[in-house]
C-alpha cells in the first residue's frame, strides 16, 4: 500500500512543473513528419536527432522517465518531450528558445 502511494504522489509530482510552465504543444515535427505520443525514443532520435538536453526525472524499477529539451532555431520556444519507459507520454511547449540546435 506505501509503495502504491509513493507511486502515485512520484506521478503528480512529474506532472506540476509542465502545467504551471508549460503548455501543450498542437504539433511537433521533425524533416516535416509529426512526433506523436507513443512514439518510441529512438524513433524520436531517427527523426529528430540528439536533443539540446536530456534530463531523467525518475527512474522507479524499469519505468524510467526523461524529459528531453529541443531548442531548435526559429521556433521561438524549447519543445519538451516526456518519455515513459522509453515511450513518448507528452509533448510541451517550454521557455523562450535560445535557438541553440538545429533540428532536423
Amino acid at each position: 500500500m506505501k509503495k502504491i502511494i509513493t507511486s502515485v504522489l512520484m506521478s503528480a509530482f512529474l506532472f506540476i512543473p509542465f502545467s504551471a510552465e508549460a503548455k501543450i504543444l498542437e504539433v511537433f515535427k521533425c524533416q516535416g513528419t509529426a512526433i506523436e505520443v507513443g512514439d518510441t525514443t529512438y524513433a524520436v532520435l531517427k527523426k529528430c536527432g540528439e536533443p539540446a538536453f536530456k534530463e531523467e526525472v525518475s527512474a522507479e524499477g524499469c519505468e524510467k522517465v526523461e524529459k528531453w529539451h529541443y531548442d531548435c532555431k526559429r521556433r521561438g520556444y524549447v519543445d519538451l518531450l516526456l518519455f515513459k519507459a522509453g515511450v513518448l507520454v507528452d509533448r510541451f511547449e517550454g521557455e523562450k528558445s535560445e535557438g541553440v540546435q538545429d533540428c532536423k
